[in-house]
């Protein structure tokens, strides 16, 4: 509120299992380290709709962008190794 903005939800749960109130979403962004790719995210993610996911073990990981196709197949590219922190919750480490 003190930055200006009043269309902002904070939460303090476990991101690795989303948010599916509001699902499904175009897209979704997870800033810390999974050992894969979360199903309840995957679950939450629109049709055509796209997920940067950091997948890989808590010392080296691969940011990856992940398209969900009509058929719910996922395309996967992997853009570059990174190390992020690790995701915490039943989905994470």
């Amino acid at each position: 509120e003190r930055a200006g903005y009043d269309d902002v939800l904070v939460l303090n749960a476990d991101g690795s299992i989303g948010y599916p109130k509001f699902a499904p979403y175009d897209k979704i962004v997870i800033s810390a380290a999974a050992p894969d790719i979360p199903n309840p995210l995957i679950e939450q993610l629109k049709t055509n709709g796209i997920m940067l996911a950091v997948v890989g073990p808590s010392y080296y990981q691969t940011l990856m962008k992940i398209r969900k196709t009509k058929s719910g197949k996922l395309i996967k590219r992997k853009l570059l190794d990174v190390v992020f922190v690790p995701l915490k919750g039943k989905y994470g480490w």
